[in-house]
Formats: C-alpha cells, sequence, structure tokens
C-alpha cells in the first residue's frame, strides 16, 4: 500500500503508458493494498473481463504480484481481510512502476553501450515487458538471427537483460514467508517429536530467516540465469558460446542500467570535487570493477579490494 502522493504519481505513470481503465485498476490497488479479483471489481465498477484483461497487462510488465490467499504471509499483509481460501490475491509493484520514469535514460546507456540494435532491442522488450527470443523475429525485422544472437547473448552476459519465471510473478515478501515456512518445516521433520513441538528461540528464528534468504536468493540467480543453457563448441578453436534458450521469457535487468547511472553519478562527483583526471580513474575503476557490481546496494566492489584513500595530491589540484 503507497502512500497518496505515491498513488497518483504511479497512476499517472500508468495511464500515460496503458490508459484510463488500467490506471483505474491500479488506482485501486496501490490505494488499498492486496486485494482479491471480487474486491477489484466491487471497488473499481469495472467488468470482470476488462479487469482481466488489466491484469495480464500488469502481469506482462512486471507491475502486479499475485499469489494464493493461503501463502503464508497473506494472514498479515491481508489485514484481516475475509477471503476464501486458496483465493488468488493481487498487489501493485509500486517500485518497478516508479522506475519506467527512467526508461528514457535506459535508452540512451543502451545506445551508448550497445549501439542502435542494442537501442532497438531494449526499447521493444520495454514495450512489451517480456519477450521470448523466438519472438524477436517478428518484433525486430531490421535485424536478422545471427546478429539477434549475438546481441542478446551480449546483453545476457552483461546482465542488461535476464530471464524470468512464474516464481518471480510473487512478491518478495511471500517468497521469503514460503522459504521460511520451508525450512522450519524441514527442520521439524528432521528433528525428534519432542524438540519439534518446543517453540524456536528468537535466535533460531533470525537464523532461519537468514538461511531462507540465501535459499530465496540462489533462486532468484537460478530464475535469471535460465535463458542462457549449456555451451556449444564452435570453430577450429573448439571456443565454447553459451546457447540461447527461446522458450524462455526475457526482461531488461533494471538493476545493471541503475549501476550505470550511479557510476555515471561518481564519475561527475569526481570531476567536480577534483579535476578531469580524477574522473577518468574513477571511471577506469568502476569500468574494472563492473563485473563485481551486482546490486545497488552492495558496500563495496569486491572483498579483495582495499579500501580507496584520498591523494593529498588530488586534495591539492582541487
Amino acid at each position: 500500500m503507497a502512500d497518496q502522493v505515491t498513488t497518483r504519481l504511479c497512476v499517472w505513470i500508468v495511464k500515460s503508458h496503458f490508459g484510463d481503465i488500467i490506471a483505474s485498476v491500479v488506482n485501486v490497488l496501490a490505494s488499498r493494498g492486496r486485494l482479491t479479483f471480487r474486491q477489484l471489481v466491487v471497488f473499481t465498477k469495472i467488468r470482470p473481463r476488462a479487469i482481466r484483461a488489466t491484469l495480464l497487462v500488469l502481469t506482462q510488465h512486471s507491475l502486479l504480484w499475485h499469489s494464493s490467499s493461503t501463502s503464508a504471509s497473506n494472514n498479515v499483509l491481508l489485514g484481516g481481510k475475509e477471503t476464501d481460501e486458496g483465493e488468488e490475491v493481487f498487489e501493485f509493484n509500486v517500485d518497478e512502476c516508479l522506475l519506467r520514469l527512467r526508461f528514457g535514460k535506459y535508452l540512451l546507456i543502451a545506445k551508448e553501450l550497445f549501439g542502435d540494435d542494442g537501442l532497438l532491442l531494449v526499447q521493444t522488450i520495454l514495450d512489451h515487458g517480456r519477450l521470448r527470443f523466438s519472438d524477436l523475429e517478428s518484433k525486430i525485422p531490421e535485424l536478422d538471427r545471427s546478429t539477434r544472437q549475438k546481441l542478446v547473448r551480449k546483453m545476457l552476459q552483461r546482465r542488461f537483460l535476464k530471464s524470468t519465471s512464474e516464481y518471480m510473478n510473487k512478491s518478495r515478501t511471500d517468497r521469503l514467508a514460503e522459504m521460511e515456512h520451508k525450512v522450519l518445516t524441514m527442520e521439524s521433520k528432521n528433528n525428534s517429536a519432542a524438540s519439534s513441538s518446543a517453540l524456536a528461540s528468537a535466535k533460531r528464528l533470525g537464523e532461519i530467516r537468514i538461511l531462507a534468504e540465501e535459499k530465496m536468493k540462489k533462486l532468484e540467480e537460478e530464475a535469471a540465469s535460465l535463458a542462457l543453457t549449456s555451451n556449444s563448441v564452435k570453430g577450429k578453436g573448439r571456443e565454447r558460446v553459451p546457447t540461447i534458450d527461446e522458450a524462455v521469457w526475457l526482461r531488461v535487468n533494471f538493476t545493471a542500467f541503475n549501476i550505470q547511472i550511479r557510476n555515471s553519478l561518481i564519475e561527475e562527483a569526481a570531476r567536480a570535487r577534483y579535476n578531469e583526471g580524477a574522473a577518468a580513474v574513477m571511471r577506469a575503476i568502476l569500468i574494472g570493477t563492473e563485473e563485481s557490481q551486482l546490486s545497488l546496494s552492495d558496500l563495496r566492489t569486491g572483498e579483495s579490494l582495499l579500501p580507496l584513500q584520498t591523494s593529498p595530491r588530488l586534495e591539492r589540484q582541487n
């Protein structure tokens, strides 16, 4: 559930991208939180057929989470709302919607790194939310199959594209709650009847949560790497080239583009604080550690890197 200002912004974004009907559904979801299909019909006063089409569009663009009302987290997140056992509930993805404001910047980065072909590919996938490699032939007839393969493979390897699956259609809270429930269930089966009947301590619950987060992160990484399958051997040098699974859905990895924006801001800050030479050094460091930059929340690019110290010479050159 978002606040009023954020809700109005999300509604404005969705209205400009998808139209009035979808914006009306988003307004209800963003302001009221998780709702079932029947509740959406009551609150929006829109025909059920139109709401079904809206939910499909939002799911296609990763703007909607859905899960069963029997999941471990829904008892708390539904806030006491009455739902039938196993009924599907829907939740609007606010963060994903706000990132749509950066689509123009993403396209500029794609053109800078991958040229006009990369710009066309990223724009096409953004327009459709997610696409399979086999669908790109009809969506981008300007590019031949060989060019598409090389471009998609390169963008997957550099993490500007990623695969997605049904597992990612659930919110992170749901995925974490389900994983914690699985860990607790496995632990109770492994323990004796006497120990399993006792309540887990706060320390043990914290350990279970950390273990669940690790397992969930592993599943997310597997879901994001489904597109590149076993390597095929090509050429006299027997070079191994990853094969693209044409049945896997592809989407734009916003995190990789956000890291590029973050790095450009760091470079500009070095240029403003010191000089052009310092900006060039910072740019080289960021490019050299690009493979280690997996998330914006990482505190460092790698465990083996030493902390950078400010040079007195750079201070005097300011």
